[in-house]
Parts: C-alpha cells; structure tokens; sequence
C-alpha cells in the first residue's frame, strides 16, 4: 500500500524547477494537485476529504529527489505547522530552500496556493545516505 501511495504522490508533482545559486545553495518549486480518487484521501475524513499531513511531507521529499536527482532519507522535521487544509483537486505550490553541507540538505519549505496564500510551511533535513 506504502509503495501505490509513493508512487501516485509522484504523478502528481508537477512542472519541478530547481535553482542552484552560490555554493551548494538550491531553490526549489513545484504544483501539486490530487484528484479526488487519490488514495492518499481514503478514510481522511469520509465526508470531508483532506490531505494528510504525513503526505504533504512525503510531497516536499519527492519533489527534492527530483529536483537534485538523488535519493534523500529524512532525517528531522521542525516547527511544521499546518494552517490550512489541502482538499482534493486544489491546486498548490511547493518552495522549497535547501542548503547542502556533506550529503545533508537542511532547509525550509512553504506550501501555498497559487494566490500565495500559505497552507504550511516545515523546516526540513534530509541525507543522502541511509540513517541506518
């Protein structure tokens, strides 16, 4: 089941762009929207369907991956606060900033509607090798 969420997650992040400024310094952005028949709604809430916050996080990782063509393993999220609902079929933007020292990104990611209007924002670090 993990790995069909994984994988319908990817599909729909969409239009990945990524700027690399001084030293190991990247801007990363994205849209997302889910369709109503995304699994990732099944039970959360029956009657008022709702992205889970858990897959919001899984959204920014892979949108990073992508993004820096590698894999990343998380390793803390920080002060996320989640402040409006993501409903299916809404459209939504990923920013995220990331900063690379030895293999750790650490960084900040805000989600917002395409108006600018914030939906949740997280501080991030993630590695790219395996903690364990």
């Amino acid at each position: 089941m993990a790995e069909k969420v994984e994988i319908e997650i990817k599909q729909h992040i969409q239009n990945i762009r990524v700027e690399k400024n001084e030293g190991s310094s990247f801007f990363i952005s994205a849209d997302c929207l889910f369709p109503e028949n995304f699994i990732g709604f099944a039970g959360h809430f029956p009657d008022k369907p709702v992205l889970p916050a858990i897959l919001q996080l899984a959204a920014i990782r892979f949108t990073a991956e992508k993004a820096l063509s590698t894999s990343l393993f998380p390793l803390q999220y920080n002060r996320a606060k989640f402040k409006k609902m993501i409903e299916p079929e809404q459209v939504f933007s990923l920013q995220l900033k990331l900063v690379e020292d030895n293999g750790v990104f650490q960084g900040k990611c805000k989600i917002s509607t395409p108006k600018g209007k914030l939906i949740s924002e997280v501080e991030v670090s993630f590695s790219t090798s395996s903690p364990n």
